[in-house]
């Protein structure tokens, strides 16, 4: 196993040698995934490519970690753990990968390179809650009460609100 992630993979072939890999990746170049995370986090990866016991050429992905997302109540950061192992089955064409058996998702192999970042990030994306929110609603409740006090407090023009009130 090699402990460096390369930039991008052949997977057909590496799945035929049984090749497989390791490391970390960060998320900063991932511009897709970049807009739900409230800032950069580095990710474990191992990408194991074999044929498994169903004669399949297969991608084995585990990704770990935790990213920081942006909670769609209160827009503070909400940090949420990682643990994902897709199962991606290599194959020609759509077709086979209408019949694959469960557990497998399909990854159609045209015999170009393929982006590893970019496998990596659907599968993030895939994994991510479609609307990031903290479980506990008062958690964000008392954010926000604490963010509209300190506006109160902030504001350039509280001084011309009291003169208007003392008239």
């Amino acid at each position: 196993m090699l402990d460096k992630l390369p930039d991008e993979v052949e997977p057909l072939g590496l799945a035929l040698a049984g090749r497989s890999f390791k490391g970390d990746i960060g998320l900063s170049d991932m511009q897709r995934l970049s807009v739900a995370l409230a800032s950069d986090s580095v990710l474990a990866v191992q990408a194991v490519f074999e044929v498994d016991q169903c004669r399949l050429p297969v991608m084995r992905l585990v990704v770990t970690g935790q990213v920081l997302l942006v909670c769609q109540r209160c827009m503070d950061a909400l940090p949420h753990a990682l643990d994902l192992r897709p199962v991606l089955a290599i194959v020609a064409d759509e077709e086979r990968a209408d019949v694959l058996p469960e557990g497998y998702d399909p990854l159609i192999a045209t015999g170009k390179p393929v982006r590893l970042s970019e496998l990596i990030e659907d599968e993030i994306m895939l994994a991510l809650p479609l609307i990031a929110k903290h479980l506990d609603e008062s958690v964000c409740d008392v954010f926000i009460r604490q963010k509209e006090a300190a506006e109160k407090v902030l504001n350039p023009f509280g001084v011309l609100e009291q003169l208007k009130r003392n008239k």
